[in-house]
């Protein structure tokens, strides 16, 4: 078997680890690529786009949600909102899958929540990456600001915002 630095790169196993999916059920090639391995940077990525339709979107987002589940990557579930359109998305541990996520799911970006120390205290920055069209590649990252717990009524009253239900905590980057 590979290690687990090989990933699947079929648009099924996109960025699934080979030590988690045994084989790809399309029989594509591995391709070997460094992962992320500092767990305390997580990546938000979703599966929707604001000029689909509410069934594809939905679609696009069992489509993720399955592959996440069957290729037992660690996730979480979350409701966001990306310029002023609500979306589900997903956080997870590994920037490579992450890239390969928006590029497979045509997104124009991901989020990169990176937790720094400032004196005593632990924040959680937050940077949109851009991906490249041409390439698929990482492009431009743009530095948001800090990520805070608000009340409901505060993130619904800004653009962008993230609800993770299993903490029913409402977050916005300042």
């Amino acid at each position: 078997m590979p290690d687990s630095g090989t990933l699947l790169t079929c648009s099924i196993c996109v960025g699934a680890r080979s030590d988690v999916v045994n084989q790809c059920p399309q029989g594509q090639e591995r391709q070997t690529e460094m992962r992320d391995q500092n767990l305390n940077t997580v990546y938000i990525v979703s599966a929707e786009r604001a000029d689909k339709t509410a069934e594809i979107n939905e679609l696009t987002t069992s489509i993720l949600a399955d592959f996440l589940r069957r290729s037992n990557v660690p996730h979480q579930r979350l409701l966001g909102c990306y310029q002023g359109v609500e979306e589900v998305s997903f956080l997870i541990h590994d920037r490579t899958l992450a890239r390969k996520v928006a590029v497979r799911f045509e997104q124009e970006s991901y989020l990169i929540l990176e937790v720094v120390q400032v004196g005593l205290i632990f924040e959680r920055l937050a940077t949109i990456c851009y991906i490249d069209e041409e390439s698929g590649t990482d492009g431009l990252r743009e530095k948001l600001g800090r990520l805070e717990a608000v009340s409901e009524a505060e993130a619904r009253a800004c653009d962008d915002w993230t609800f993770n239900p299993s903490t029913d905590t409402w977050y916005v980057v300042r």
